[in-house]
């Protein structure tokens, strides 16, 4: 028999022009899935509805008291319809056809539609009875329905994933709709501020209205100048600390480099735009020049960014949430308690972009529309508290059997291993992969699905750039370190956390020549704080690291291979398979395997 799931659930659902995720919230804690974990693809765009009735099992439904999206294009519109029908007295099989009909064409743009493949395959059909189970669940009235704003769930994640019981949460990105207009509809926004309260829960909206896009900058730079894909503002970054920004920062200056939709959605913002464009393309003529593009580029969103966090950062805030894409950027999260230095603390959630959409509307939904206490601090620790042990993995786990039967699938066996003999290994200056339980939520591997190495050879980043990872040798590769050691090692101030590789810190000139593989160009790494009561198990393996090397940190890349990080058993050994890497240690049955 399965066990009924408990009551007072939250069912979250993103609007995927990228990045298509779920979330399901509920009195044991967070469940979040990433589709392109499965899908493979990155900034998987398929409909998070028909991943949810892929992945959940056979009640999951059992004790969901509301359902929601976030407002978009894609997904909404059609659970406007489904919320509207319970007055307007419409059936369940007449909803799941119009919900079929959704999924399988978008008329706004068909050729990038969000389900792709599955629309080509013909395989919706096989979804029917699923989605009709979940269309009657949805109409039952002590169900909850609702649409949210963008940025009203970035914020809500972001705090509500943090551990303060007040703070101003800040959310900035390409784009979102919000419910912002006067009459309460909807309007396309690039930030909002909210402060908020965790017991009472509540948010309220501060004035803010960011005129410029920071976001929209680094995207068309990217993709229009710097021929990068979309998705790869994180490489822009990386270049940056090739660069000299003064040489191109006057380029960067016009202001329809960084105008809204609003503004170059005109025929004359549109050609205004691309002028600069092609300005700024006839200016790079050879590598360096794309480098220096770049640091010019992230010089002027720091200076950007500074400006529109000072219009809501007050000298009485002293905890401050940061959400949306643009919080990717480490870079700038690193120097926000430098701008406002009576900061006390600053976070940044596992995934504070488009995919971690779908966990905000799961809290909202939660703790605001159904009134469930929150239980804060709900992700980590700070300089003294106590949280829920490994939130931030909260992704689909594997059994045992699963990671012996990917193993045995592909005629490999695993042994029997000791932290202690990992930690030799990395000491001996091997690279290897490390998985447990529960995959991370977001971008950036934290030890769950990590490549780990010894930081003391310079050579081991090119080795896994060119060998593992198979990308650009000027990507820097990140620092964990023991929390408990941070302040000896890296420039921040005691007590400083950042336990979802948020901020870039500077590495402390006396100890840059023992950990040069971690140390990026500009001097600055991107720092994980391994807690104890958080990860005991890599806090373990660093300890024993430590132990052997004397010193208390190790290299960490997220375990992949130009392609989204690994899930599942299977792919994790597929992708120690075809790769350089030396061995792969499952840390929850203590398994290895090795060449």
């Amino acid at each position: 028999m399965t066990p009924k799931l408990p009551n007072r659930a939250a069912l979250g659902f993103n609007d995927p022009f990228h990045d298509a995720s779920f979330a399901r919230l509920d009195d044991t804690g967070l469940v979040h899935v990433e589709l392109e974990r499965f899908t493979r693809r990155k900034l998987e765009r398929q409909s998070p509805l028909l991943g949810y009735l892929d992945l959940m099992p056979a009640g999951a439904l059992d004790g969901v008291a509301a359902i929601g999206v976030v407002e978009g294009d894609m997904l909404a519109p059609l659970f406007w319809r489904l919320a509207l029908a319970k007055s307007a007295g419409a059936g369940a099989e007449m909803l799941t056809d119009h919900l079929l009909a959704g999924l399988t064409f978008n008329q706004d743009r068909p050729e990038e539609h969000v389900q792709g493949g599955l629309t080509h395959l013909g395989v919706l059909d096989r979804y029917r009875d699923g989605l009709l189970a979940f269309v009657t669940h949805a109409l039952s009235p002590d169900v909850r329905v609702a649409v949210l704003g963008h940025h009203q769930c970035h914020t809500a994640n972001a705090f509500l994933s943090s551990p303060f019981d007040e703070a101003l949460s800040v959310s900035l990105d390409g784009g979102g709709y919000d419910f912002t207009g006067a009459d309460g509809g909807r309007e396309l926004i690039y930030g909002a501020a909210y402060q908020c309260t965790a017991v009472p829960f509540g948010m309220t909206r501060m004035p803010f209205a960011p005129d410029v896009t920071v976001a929209g900058a680094f995207s068309r730079i990217g993709t229009q100048v710097l021929d990068l894909h979309f998705g790869e503002e994180g490489t822009v970054m990386a270049m940056a600390a090739y660069g000299d920004p003064a040489r191109l920062v006057a380029a960067m200056e016009p202001a329809w480099m960084w105008s809204t939709h609003h503004v170059v959605g005109s025929d004359a913002g549109k050609a205004a735009l691309e002028g600069q464009l092609q300005a700024l393309r006839r200016e790079l003529k050879t590598n360096q020049d794309r480098f220096d593009l770049a640091a010019a580029l992230q010089r002027h969103a720091e200076i950007k960014v500074r400006a529109q966090l000072s219009q809501v950062v007050t000298p009485a805030t002293r905890a401050l949430c940061l959400s949306g894409g643009l919080f990717l950027n480490c870079q700038i999260v690193g120097q926000v308690q430098g701008w406002f230095p009576w900061l006390e603390h600053v976070y940044v959630p596992p995934a504070p972009y488009d995919g971690g959409l779908s966990i905000g509307v799961a809290q909202l939904l939660r703790h605001g529309v159904m009134g469930v206490p929150t239980a804060q601090p709900a992700f980590m620790p700070f300089a003294s508290g106590s949280f829920a042990s490994g939130s931030f993995a909260s992704g689909l786990s594997a059994s045992v059997l699963d990671i012996i039967g990917a193993c045995r699938a592909r005629r490999m066996e695993p042994v029997p291993a000791t932290v202690a003999e990992v930690a030799g290994r990395l000491a001996a200056g091997q690279v290897g992969a490390r998985f447990e339980g529960g995959a991370e939520s977001g971008r950036r591997a934290l030890g769950h699905r990590s490549i780990l190495a010894d930081p003391r050879d310079g050579r081991v980043r090119d080795r896994i750039n060119t060998l593992i990872k198979h990308r650009a040798a000027f990507r820097p590769l990140a620092p964990m370190v023991l929390s408990e050691q941070v302040h000896a090692w890296f420039q921040c101030a005691p007590g400083f956390a950042s336990p979802n590789m948020s901020h870039a810190i500077p590495v402390r000139d006396s100890v840059v020549a023992q950990i040069p593989a971690v140390v990026h160009q500009d001097g600055t790494a991107r720092v994980q704080t391994v807690h104890r009561a958080l990860t005991p198990g890599l806090h373990d393996l660093l300890t024993a690291f430590a132990a052997l090397t004397g010193v208390p940190v190790l290299l960490n890349t997220s375990f992949n291979d130009q392609e989204p990080i690994v899930q599942t058993p299977d792919q994790a050994v597929a992708c120690f398979e075809r790769t350089g890497l030396d061995f792969l240690y499952f840390a929850g049955p203590g398994l290895l395997l090795s060449r």
